[in-house]
């Protein structure tokens, strides 16, 4: 079978794919088609029902890991961006971990998350960075976090990265340095290949795998240049 220089066209009728939502609201019964899991379907860690009109997710493994972690993401598709999510979430220890997540592989991600710090005997804001397998983190961006919901968004500007959380639902504070967008790729991965940058949500329980993150919302949206970060969900 030889590739042919001319072929008839499709007998098949046009056909237009329903509009990705810029907000999804979690109000479906089931995960949208956008979405994808490494390695492991997201039926394993990720439940619609529980909490009607929220994602609760269950964690597993750390990010780093080649095994099973509980990611939930979809494809960086353009090259302004605002992603940006909502959290209920309630660590107990530093093993507990959900958020935001800026995803290459395994050996490359940025997650912007709420976990607990036993040094200050509360549930924090923090932010990793994982950089061809080096972990960095930046205590200058850690906040207290306190019990209640906190939102969190990347806004991705080219070549820029910035990350910021809000905890009060209005006001939003930067967090950490900018980031290079470019070192989320194949050129910069020193460990293999992979399909590309992809943004989502995610929860770690490295101890006993049972602990659960509820996402009222993952929302994706094309911006323009010099996004401001203020503004709604």
């Amino acid at each position: 079978n030889l590739a042919q220089a001319e072929v008839e066209g499709s007998a098949l009728p046009d056909w237009e794919p329903e509009p990705i939502p810029e907000v999804d609201g979690f109000d479906s019964e089931k995960i949208g088609l956008q979405y994808f899991a490494p390695r492991i379907s997201y039926d394993n860690f990720c439940d619609l029902k529980s909490r009607p009109g929220w994602l609760r997710m269950r964690g597993q493994e750390a990010l780093a890991s080649q095994n099973r972690v509980s990611l939930l993401a979809r494809i960086l598709t353009s090259v302004n961006a605002e992603v940006s999510t909502e959290l209920d979430f309630h660590p107990e220890r530093y093993q507990h971990a959900a958020g935001l997540v800026f995803y290459y592989d395994n050996m490359n991600y940025l997650f912007l998350h709420k976990t607990f710090s036993e040094a200050l005997n509360s549930p924090v804001i923090s932010l990793l960075h994982v950089r061809n397998g080096k972990k960095l983190e930046y205590p200058e961006a850690v906040r207290k976090a306190g019990e209640g919901p906190a939102r969190m968004k990347f806004i991705i500007q080219g070549p820029e990265i910035k990350a910021a959380c809000s905890l009060n639902g209005e006001t939003w504070e930067e967090l950490g340095p900018c980031f290079d967008t470019s070192e989320f790729s194949d050129e910069f991965s020193e460990y293999g290949e992979f399909t590309g940058s992809f943004v989502g949500i995610a929860c770690t329980d490295s101890l006993l795998h049972s602990k659960t993150a509820d996402f009222d919302y993952f929302a994706y949206r094309e911006t323009a240049d010099d996004l401001p970060l203020t503004g709604q969900q």
